[in-house]
């Protein structure tokens, strides 16, 4: 990955940097993966778009849930929205909390992304930081003013998320600060009703 003098052979060739892969992803896309700015620039000065959709994302979506920091604040310089959604309505801080990249995160809201961006099916960040176990993320998400009792469509809050998965420990640590223990979603089930062992 990254051979860029290959690239240049091929672009010379007449290949396209647009072009798609099956699973519909352009190189930038799969260079948002992995980390590579030196091609990925070079990528956006023969035409590629920062902001072409793949699968309803778009590069920094990709950079994101990766954890691609350095990537993520390049496209930014290059113009790519922090507050971008993809078709699913989910933000680029979607998945770095899901995937629990604590400093991807942290640059994002200092970016200004919002906080409590809900996707299609009404989930924030917060619920992806807590389904996934990643204390630190909501930690942070909390500390930027994230609404601990934000519900989705069904009701499930991140209490819901984090004790239905297993992560007591931030279960606990939403209960301690102030979450109320008997919350129910929209079937009336609680929190802790289907509470599976810790992990």
């Amino acid at each position: 990955a990254g051979d860029l003098d290959g690239c240049v052979a091929l672009r010379r060739a007449g290949a396209s940097v647009s072009a798609a892969d099956r699973q519909q992803l352009q190189p930038l896309h799969i260079c948002a993966q992995l980390g590579l700015v030196e091609l990925a620039r070079w990528l956006v000065s023969e035409g590629a778009a920062v902001g072409a959709v793949a699968n309803g994302q778009v590069a920094l979506h990709f950079a994101c849930v990766h954890g691609e920091l350095v990537f993520a604040q390049w496209l930014a310089e290059e113009g790519a929205d922090v507050h971008c959604r993809a078709d699913n309505g989910a933000a680029p801080l979607h998945g770095a909390c899901q995937e629990g990249h604590l400093e991807v995160a942290r640059w994002l809201l200092d970016a200004g992304a919002a906080v409590d961006p809900p996707d299609e099916d009404g989930s924030v960040p917060l619920h992806a930081a807590c389904q996934e176990g990643h204390a630190e993320v909501a930690q942070l998400l909390r500390e930027r003013g994230a609404d601990l009792a934000a519900a989705d469509l069904d009701g499930r809050t991140a209490l819901h998320f984090a004790s239905v998965n297993g992560h007591l420990e931030v279960a606990r640590w939403l209960v301690g600060d102030g979450v109320a223990a008997d919350s129910r979603d929209a079937m009336g089930r609680r929190a802790f009703d289907d509470t599976v062992p810790c992990r």
